[in-house]
């Protein structure tokens, strides 16, 4: 009896072991386009658990992967965003636009975790923006990427207002909006009103109607003391776009700290 109960026990194991899971069903070519289209009209209830399955099938499926990345981000789950846009750079190494969107998502996450941590995803946010425009040095996202670390960045960190001056120019020379705006941007972070307010000014007479760009204006003249030109701006801003908060904020800044908004 123990013999038949101990070989019985044997050929259960033996049946585990030999049994496998069924592998995951990748989706049709049908369904992946029609996934596709659904993500890109913002249909993700439908689109999402199809692009999943993309993304666990191998090989990784890029197109995918990135469209579930900037979902993520979207949601502000910048954390499993930088893990897929990882494992598309991975698996097309050639691709800049790849690393671009990494430094991208990198940035996000960093207000995410603790002062320690920052410091690590901020090396591999410069790297991703650098590894961009080695591939393609006409690579604009990847350039404004650098200029924006170089602003921001403090100078344990590799901040340099210069480097991040050379990067607007390089900007400059392949986009002349895109320059004018990093400059304008630049001097704001400096404090230079008067070389911000004419950046934005460049910027918005090659794309007028931007509610946002106004904004930023209007917050620059602000700062400046020029008080009635900042109102301009924001009310600008609000027949462009009249739900835009961060004018309305702004009118409301001028209203509530008359003596002090250009301090």
């Amino acid at each position: 009896m123990k013999t038949k109960c101990c070989l019985s026990i044997v050929g259960t194991l033996g049946v585990l072991l030999f049994v496998q899971p069924a592998p995951a069903q990748v989706p049709s070519s049908a369904d992946r386009a029609a996934a596709v289209a659904d993500a890109h009209a913002g249909r993700w209830d439908k689109a999402e658990p199809v692009l999943t399955a993309l993304v666990n099938s191998e090989p990784v499926d890029v197109e995918a992967t990135v469209l579930l990345a900037q979902r993520r981000l979207q949601q502000n789950n910048a954390k499993e965003a930088v893990g897929l846009l990882d494992r598309a750079a991975a698996a097309a190494p050639d691709r800049p636009d790849l690393y671009s969107l990494l430094g991208q998502a990198l940035g996000q996450r960093i207000n995410e975790v603790s002062f320690i941590h920052q410091a690590l995803l901020a090396a591999k946010m410069r790297r991703a923006f650098e590894q961009s425009v080695k591939l393609d040095p006409n690579h604009l996202p990847g350039l404004i990427g650098l200029a924006r670390y170089y602003t921001n960045a403090p100078a344990i960190a590799g901040g340099s207002v210069e480097k991040a001056r050379t990067y607007a120019a390089e900007i400059e020379k392949r986009d002349t909006f895109s320059g004018a705006l990093e400059f304008g941007m630049i001097d704001e972070h400096e404090q230079k009103w008067t070389e911000a307010i004419a950046n934005y000014q460049k910027a918005l007479s090659l794309r007028p109607d931007q509610a946002w760009l106004e904004t930023m204006l209007g917050r620059t003249l602000a700062h400046a003391g020029r008080r009635d030109e900042a109102r301009s701006a924001f009310e600008t801003a609000l027949k462009i776009q009249p739900d835009f908060a961060a004018a309305h904020e702004g009118l409301q800044s001028l209203q509530s700290r008359p003596a002090d908004i250009g301090g």
